[in-house]
Formats: structure tokens, sequence, C-alpha cells
């Protein structure tokens, strides 16, 4: 039963917003990535609490590196607004890097859909492994185990609301601070400018957005990456009953790193999520992010099963 005309039931668009996803590929873990957010700020003096959860399949082979296993990462968000327009926040994120459990499940997958990708079934099974080599010959390993993230700062600005100019218009400016374990973050501080918009219309959201981040540690263990990096997006949502909507999105990544292909090409993704609102103030969410096309996972994360669980207070 689609969500009735005067329905009591009406959660803020605040929490109709995009899916909030950075790129879970296994070397862009080492810093920062920015993400799709809503363009919309939180009432003043309210406090909005997010955990998520990001579980990623790896499975990148070339010449030059390999990534195979999984990591979990599960991050802390905070925002409060201690005033009209203005939001502060906080996201604390901790990284655990295990053995591949899900080779099995995938593998029947590619099987099923005949989109095989032949590292896969070449290599052993439940393993971790994450090494990778520069075109000089000097490199960086990804090490298993599990160690805090960098931690970053962040500041939103409504610059216009849907009431004055037909849709939200939100900047963003964030600064991650060098707080990771070793290969888990670290090393200089980042920061970074984004610009989000979104259009609520009736049962629809659309949104669309872009961002990009500057590390002044551009180096790990020798290994030259990008020293900026920018991500652009767009997607929908859609109230399909009155406590579940969907939501579909597309997301693009600059290059991560140059003269080492195919890091040097951008990276694309695309997710599909359910939100699932248990209250008007509380929210469940469970998706899927994909790479596109069998060439997408040496430079991209294979897939990744995402859980968020968010409430306002």
């Amino acid at each position: 039963m689609l969500v009735a005309e005067g329905s009591e039931f009406n959660p803020p668009t605040v929490l109709l917003g995009p899916t909030e996803l950075q790129d879970t590929f296994l070397p862009s873990q080492l810093r920062y990535q920015s993400y799709p957010e809503s363009a919309e700020v939180i009432a003043p003096g309210q406090w909005l609490a997010n955990v998520t959860v990001d579980w990623t399949a790896h499975l990148a082979q070339t010449d030059t590196y390999l990534f195979d296993g999984e990591s979990v990462t599960s991050t802390l968000k905070v925002r409060h607004s201690p005033m009209k327009r203005l939001e502060l926040g906080v996201d604390i994120p901790y990284t655990v890097r295990v053995n591949g459990t899900a080779d099995r499940f995938i593998e029947f997958v590619e099987t099923t859909l005949d989109a095989k990708v032949d590292a896969r079934f070449a290599l052993p099974r439940d393993t971790y492994q994450a090494t990778l080599a520069s075109p000089d010959g000097t490199g960086m390993v990804l090490k298993k185990g599990s160690d805090l993230s960098d931690i970053t700062l962040r500041l939103k600005y409504q610059l216009a609301g849907r009431e004055e100019a037909c849709v939200d218009l939100a900047a963003v400016a964030t600064l991650s601070l060098p707080t990771g374990g070793s290969t888990f973050g670290g090393d200089g501080i980042s920061p970074g400018l984004g610009l989000h918009v979104q259009k609520p219309v009736g049962k629809w959201n659309f949104f669309l957005g872009l961002a990009g981040n500057y590390y002044s540690d551009d180096l790990e263990q020798n290994f030259e990456f990008n020293d900026f990096r920018g991500m652009t997006y767009a997607g929908l949502s859609w109230r399909l009953f009155k406590r579940v909507a969907a939501v579909g999105e597309y997301q693009i990544y600059s290059p991560f790193a140059p003269r080492n292909s195919p890091l040097d090409e951008i990276a694309h993704y695309y997710s599909i999520t359910g939100r699932f609102f248990i209250t008007e103030k509380i929210t469940f969410e469970a998706g899927i992010v994909e790479n596109v096309g069998t060439i997408e996972n040496r430079n991209s994360s294979d897939v990744t099963f995402k859980f968020a669980l968010a409430g306002l207070f």
C-alpha cells in the first residue's frame, strides 16, 4: 500500500537523502574519501547519530598488485546543529581486514550470470593478500588485522532551502586528521569540500553532488597516489510504502594513483538500498554496492554489503 495523502507518518526529508558510501576499494581506505549526503541540515538543537557498516569483498589482480580478501569498516557518525542552517559533525571509522569468507557465494553469482572473473577461480579461497608495486619497483603492503582509520571533522552549511529556492543546496567542508593506524590511515591532513543538491517531489527525492579531497601526504610505504581525488554522484529515493523507501545511486571517483594502470582510470559504482523507517526518526538501511563491469574490479571494490542505523534526537 502506497503512502496515503495526509498520512500522519512523515519522516523528515533529511532522512530521505542518498546512501552515504565512500569508495571501499582497499587502497582507497588509506585516506578519507568523500561520499554522498543529504543537502538538508538537521533542525537547530537536534542530534543525528548514525552507525554504518560496509562489508566489502576485494579482488583486484594486475601485473603490479594483488588485493584478495575482505574488509569491514564500521563508522560512527555524529551530527549536531547549534544554529539554523549549520551542522557540525565527526566521523570515527574502524576497519577490520580478514580472510575472504564470501568467495563461494560470489563464485556462484558470477557463474550463474556468466560473468566469471578468471582470477577469482585461480586464486585460493578464504585468504587475505594485499600487495602493490609501483613502476619503479617500490610498493606497499596493506596489513591484515584491525585498527582505527582517520577521524574526520565536518561542517555543513545549507546555502538554500526548497522554500525559497525550490531545491535544497548545501556546502560541506571536511578535515581528516592523521589518527588512523599504520596502513589504515594516518600521515598528513586531508581537507575537502563538497556541494550537494536535492529536490523532494511527493514520494520522490532526487539528488546529485560533487566533492573533492586534497591529501597533504600522498605516499604510503614509498607508493605514490594522487594528492587530489574527486567524486560525483546522482540518484533518487522513492517512498514505496509508508515505512519503506528504495534508494538508487551512481557514483564516479577520479583516479586513485598516477602511472599505474588501471589505478590511473576513473572508478564507477552503483548501489541499490532499502531504507526502513522503524519510527519517524529512526531508520535502518541495507543494500548492495557493485562496480561496473568485470574490468572495474581491478580499480574498485568487488562488492559491498552496506548496513546503517540512524536516529534523530
